[in-house]
């Protein structure tokens, strides 16, 4: 998001967020299955994301959270009702 200072980085990483794809939303789910989801290019930087507290979507590449958490070790656990793209 823009304007986020290096403080409240951290909070970014520990809440739960949502995203949209094919029309759908999906989550909640951590910022670390987020970024493991962009790794593995089930989401990319324009994917519309919230925080699940929010009302408004942003772009990934706007959410401020790319930099708050390095890619995980194992991978996600993909989210409820998720199909991988045909």
């Amino acid at each position: 998001m823009p304007g986020v200072g290096l403080a409240s980085q951290p909070r970014l990483h520990m809440e739960e967020w949502h995203y949209q794809r094919n029309g759908k939303t999906f989550g909640p789910i951590s910022a670390r299955q987020l970024l493991d989801l962009r790794q593995r290019s089930s989401v990319v930087d324009m994917t519309m994301v919230r925080r699940a507290a929010d009302e408004a979507w942003t772009p990934l590449q706007d959410s401020g959270i790319k930099e708050v958490v390095p890619a995980p070790d194992a991978p996600a656990v993909e989210p409820p009702g998720y199909a991988p793209p045909k």
